[in-house]
């Protein structure tokens, strides 16, 4: 395919100062065969307008106003108007280097399925930040996913940095009213994935600010991380390698919600204790923890009583 269509879907949410230079980026492209899905989640600022004012400028853009949904929902919403051959996600506050969509059509072609690029955290005046490295070159979705569970590098598990076939979203969408959507979806990918490229750059410039919802943690995040971990694990039943450090993962994370003691906060979510025991099946089947209660109690008695709560030693 010589020259195919690319959906680039960027979710828009009150990000009105960064909206133009984001949307400029794509714009400034010196590959033009693609339509530019801006979709307005509910904005409370001006950003439905500035949306509006920018497809009256070019009719490659296309502006979806919904009610707020959340990230998930407003990617979603993308996938569903989108009707081009290749698919890209680009988020409101972010840009992209010249040159990218060339250098991704470049290489896609019949023999890639996916091709990855790599982040490039700056800061709020455009400076570079200190970034996970992305290493180039050819890989097998197995090989993502070895790279995916075995290092936890971002430039892996994200979504915007990489060129999907529009087959990959075929009984795929972001989980709705997550955190950590990516996360969610990664591993199942690399899955789909036969062959896949990883490019050197240009790159996706990944603004670094406060306000971001990526820079915000609570324990609801924390708990939609393990989740995601356990979901990744659970599909990894014929590589117990990999399984059983996809599952160290999730309960990496359940020990940093007993480090900051913030387990009293969560436990009344409706959802926590169906968590608790699918974390305590998982480790069991990966074969990190003892199937015997009494050999785990004594020989870690603080995550004996954390996958036991209504029980004590003795």
């Amino acid at each position: 395919m010589e020259n195919p269509l690319i959906s680039i879907v960027i979710p828009v949410y009150n990000v009105a100062a960064y909206l133009a230079p984001c949307v400029r980026s794509v714009l400034d492209q010196d590959y033009s065969h693609f339509e530019l899905l801006l979709v307005d989640d509910g904005s409370t600022d001006s950003c439905g307008k500035l949306c509006d004012n920018q497809a009256a400028l070019d009719r490659r853009i296309r502006v979806i106003h919904q009610e707020n949904q959340g990230l998930s929902g407003a990617r979603n919403r993308g996938l569903q108007e989108a009707q081009g051959a290749y698919i890209l996600f680009l988020d409101g506050d972010d840009r992209w280097e010249a040159g990218l969509l060339s250098a991704l059509v470049r290489e896609a072609g019949e023999a890639y399925d996916l091709v990855l690029f790599p982040l490039k955290y700056v800061d709020e005046t455009g400076q570079p930040l200190e970034a996970p490295r992305l290493e180039a070159g050819e890989y097998s979705g197995e090989a993502l996913l070895e790279k995916l569970i075995l290092e936890g590098n971002v430039q892996y598990v994200t979504a915007v940095n990489r060129l999907y076939k529009r087959k990959f979203w075929e009984g795929l969408r972001f989980p709705q009213g997550r955190f950590h959507e990516d996360e969610f979806v990664a591993h199942r990918i690399y899955e789909k994935t036969a062959l896949a490229r990883v490019l050197e750059a240009p790159a996706y410039l990944y603004l670094q600010r406060g306000g971001s919802i990526t820079r915000q943690e609570n324990p609801r995040r924390k708990l939609d991380r393990i989740d995601a971990f356990l979901d990744r694990s659970g599909r990894l039943a014929s590589r117990p390698p990999l399984r059983s450090k996809a599952a160290g993962n999730a309960l990496f994370w359940y020990l940093e919600l007993l480090r900051e003691n913030l387990l009293r906060d969560i436990r009344q979510e409706r959802d926590f204790d169906v968590l608790r025991r699918a974390l305590r099946q998982e480790l069991l089947a990966a074969g990190l923890v003892p199937r015997s209660g009494q050999q785990l109690a004594l020989m870690a008695p603080g995550l004996w009583q954390l996958l036991h709560p209504s029980k004590r030693k003795g």
